[in-house]
């Protein structure tokens, strides 16, 4: 089975509850070597799925 995408992978961090910031989830790909971490985090569409993500798992609502 292949690596999930850095896309994939960022959306996997966002629900886990272990980071708490899109920062956060940048640091871990770039520790994990996934391709293309910012060049996928430059859409601000996606960086506020994200963050809704993680306020979710935060128990902070949305941002």
């Amino acid at each position: 089975m292949s690596a999930p995408s850095a896309v994939e992978r960022a959306l996997d961090l966002a629900r886990s509850g272990t980071v708490r910031t899109v920062d956060d989830i940048r640091r871990t790909l770039k520790r994990e070597r996934c391709d293309g971490v910012d060049s996928h985090l430059q859409s601000e569409t996606f960086k506020k799925q994200l963050r809704a993500l993680i306020a979710e798992r935060i128990g902070g609502g949305t941002l």
